[in-house]
């Protein structure tokens, strides 16, 4: 109660009421990990996080397995392909969209116009 009314006289206006916080004692480990993420803040008193539907819930990585990850490094570092070529590639092979691509090769999306929109 000190530390409210304390709070209260400082900042005038402003609401600082406790609320009593839930503990859970024992939760085991074979239900923890079967939980998500929200199920989990859920048990601990905290709302659920907002999830952006258009994120893709897999990885690049998980997509691709273990050799389409290689080839897609060896792409990148190859320093005989042209950069260009390399966007097509990601584009066309990878099946990445092509802003993706440009900032895989080129950094930003900006250098990658620049670069492309020049005359060899």
């Amino acid at each position: 109660m000190l530390l409210k009314s304390g709070l209260e006289k400082i900042f005038k206006g402003k609401d600082f009421t406790l609320s009593s916080l839930a503990l859970v004692d024992y939760v085991p480990a074979e239900l923890i990990e079967s939980l998500d993420v929200n199920e989990k803040r859920k048990i601990a008193g905290f709302p659920a996080l907002e999830v952006d539907k258009d994120a893709p819930t897999t990885s690049a990585v998980q997509e691709l397995g273990v050799g389409g990850t290689v080839a897609l490094i060896d792409l990148l570092a190859n320093e005989t392909i042209s950069k260009k070529s390399k966007v097509q590639t990601l584009v066309k092979i990878f099946g990445r969209s092509e802003d993706d691509a440009k900032l895989m090769v080129y950094g930003t999306i900006e250098a990658a116009n620049a670069d492309i929109n020049t005359i060899p």
